[in-house]
């Protein structure tokens, strides 16, 4: 008997702990959407008013950011740098090599993968303006994400527990 209800609170705590994991993902999509905004403000800053390079101010937007996004932008500006690509390249290649590490859904690569197409080709004001546009298209993202962690993040709380608990009784 003893052995049963051991197991039966392994297998709840186990479920449990994916439920609420599932349930971070929400979390932290929201965070890496806040995380973005701040470095596109960064950015802005870096090419409005210090008019840095853009392979700097790729690299040093990365260097002030502190979640796993910072890595687009430090490997958009290395490439930039070092292999010699256009910042459209070097940005593409930077967010497909990071996006398996980010909670972002596809609506947001969407954007991110547009804003770096048209990163480099225009003056200082252009840059600015995409910018601003991808800023605005996050925000957007940003409130959908909130709705999505209110939803889901509780469900799948839930979920795991109950579920843990559902099949304890099964095997008991």
């Amino acid at each position: 008997m003893l052995v049963k209800l051991l197991g039966c609170i392994i297998i709840i705590l186990c479920s449990a702990k994916i439920g609420f994991e599932e349930a971070a993902k929400y979390s932290t999509r929201v965070k890496e959407i806040r995380e973005l905004q701040t470095a596109l403000a960064a950015l802005k800053g870096e090419i409005g008013f210090c008019r840095t390079p853009m392979s700097q101010a790729l690299t040093r937007t990365g260097q002030k950011l502190k979640s796993s996004v910072s890595q687009i932008f430090i490997k958009a500006g290395e490439d930039l740098k070092n292999k010699g690509k256009s910042a459209a390249e070097a940005w593409e290649a930077a967010l497909l090599g990071v996006q398996k590490n980010l909670s972002l859904k596809n609506d947001e690569i969407y954007i991110l993968s547009t804003f770096g197409k048209l990163l480099g080709v225009n003056d200082a004001g252009g840059q600015i303006e995409n910018i601003e546009l991808t800023s605005q298209k996050l925000a957007i993202c940003e409130k959908q994400a909130l709705e999505d962690e209110r939803r889901f993040a509780r469900l799948y709380r839930s979920l795991g527990i109950i579920g843990g608990v559902f099949i304890s009784i099964l095997f008991i």
